[in-house]
């Protein structure tokens, strides 16, 4: 019995559909937050009524109730240089900046690059040819595009990470 052979382009073209057919593949187990009862009434709650708008003073200047100059003076100053607003602002652009990283791995990328110079080789070399210029122009130009197939979600998960973590800073 003879056996037969698979040709080349066949072999290739059913390793192609298997690797298209695992890039779609993301071994990481889909979030369930946990399960929490809740009470439909707290033993601290007691005999409680709803707050009306006038039971709160104003959220605006509330430090004018105190009736002090200097605190008038200082409060707007404390508002616009307050650290904590600063930090959290930047751990927000931090958060931001993290998911956009994660995510410029997802589509190609493509380089290219240009190089022009003009090079000189000392006319007392050894050997010289007589066609040889001693002075001459090297034009380079390099292009390349690159792809991490994300074969097992890896990529996909950073995404994803990135993106939850964010509303938390």
């Amino acid at each position: 019995m003879a056996k037969r052979s698979v040709p080349a382009h066949t072999l290739r073209a059913v390793a192609l559909a298997a690797a298209l057919l695992l890039s779609a593949c993301s071994f990481a187990p889909t979030y369930h937050g946990p399960a929490t009862a809740i009470p439909t009434r707290f033993k601290e709650a007691g005999d409680w009524q709803t707050a009306r708008p006038a039971d709160q003073p104003p959220r605006d200047g509330w430090w004018r109730a105190f009736d002090d100059p200097v605190l008038n003076q200082l409060e707007p100053q404390v508002a616009k240089a307050n650290p904590n607003v600063a930090a959290a602002l930047a751990r927000h652009d931090e958060a931001d900046a993290l998911v956009a990283q994660a995510r410029s791995a997802l589509p190609p990328t493509v380089g290219a690059e240009a190089n022009v110079s003009r090079e000189r080789q000392s006319a007392l070399r050894p050997l010289p040819g007589s066609d040889q210029p001693n002075v001459y122009n090297s034009n380079t130009l390099d292009v390349g595009i690159g792809y991490d197939h994300d074969l097992w979600g890896k990529v996909r998960n950073e995404v994803k990470a990135g993106e939850a973590s964010s509303p938390a800073n």
